[in-house]
């Protein structure tokens, strides 16, 4: 095999994985945007009382929402319950003592009714 065999193989392999990463990122992408589109979707909800963001938290909801919320992360999720703004929902995570990276969906049932019980407690229980 000559060098420029090597080389033209490499090059046909390297096409090849930026074809696949191209895939990946398009995939991502659109995942990504569904994503946002879901939550999006969550906070005019919970706006307009459509459903209880108390009862999202601790998991007693429709299996769709929860398929939703499973995947959020926390840090996400809290700001949009009303009257939790952006500064509370960092207090309610330092008082949970967990990151505000974990997603919902990672959180045993007996922790979402803490979480749900210092939540109500950050916003002086006129969160509904």
């Amino acid at each position: 095999m000559s060098v420029e065999d090597v080389i033209a193989r490499h090059e046909a392999i390297q096409r090849e994985g930026d074809e696949l990463a191209a895939e990946r990122r398009s995939k991502a992408l659109a995942v990504a945007w569904v994503r946002r589109r879901q939550l999006k979707e969550l906070r005019k909800a919970f706006k307009d009382r459509e459903v209880d963001p108390l009862a999202v938290v601790a998991g007693d909801v429709d299996p769709r929402i929860e398929a939703v919320v499973s995947e959020v992360r926390l840090k996400s999720l809290l700001p949009l319950i009303p009257g939790l703004g952006q500064a509370s929902s960092y207090e309610v995570l330092n008082a949970f003592g967990v990151s505000g990276t974990r997603k919902l969906g990672s959180l045993s049932s007996e922790r979402r009714r803490e979480l749900v019980f210092i939540i109500k407690g950050a916003s002086g229980n006129h969160v509904i």
